[in-house]
């Protein structure tokens, strides 16, 4: 009975760590609107390619569920932008810069999720 306790200690403290590690991902890889912004591409239209960018972190998010039921899924964020861009008709660089400045955290945690493919986060190539 002693060891059902420590196991169940065990299992809370693995969950914290998770709970925790995760959260830190996300307060270091805030999201940066300004950053977003900042781009010819984008100037004038806010409202639009704020809604487009969260569009595309919605998406990403979604990828969370294909990369459990399909673990050999390529979830490099240059694969994902061809996906991305093949699945939604838009465009992979607008996407990639939404995944950096707008939803970092997400992009990070599922790139790390699969870590014999880690890339470097960044906007282009």
């Amino acid at each position: 009975m002693r060891w059902l306790r420590r196991l169940a200690w065990v299992a809370v403290a693995g969950l914290a760590l998770v709970v925790v590690a995760v959260g830190l991902v996300y307060v270091t890889h805030p999201r940066d609107e300004e950053a977003f912004l900042d781009g010819p591409q984008l100037a004038g239209q806010p409202e639009l390619s704020l809604a487009r960018g969260d569009a595309a972190c919605d998406w990403l998010d979604s990828q969370w569920r294909e990369a459990v039921e399909q673990p050999e899924l390529d979830l490099s964020l240059n694969h994902l932008g061809e996906r991305y861009e093949a699945e939604t008709g838009q465009d992979r660089w607008f996407a990639r810069k939404a995944w950096v400045d707008l939803c970092g955290g997400t992009a990070l945690l599922l790139n790390v999720s699969h870590p014999w493919e880690w890339e470097v986060l960044s906007g282009g190539d």
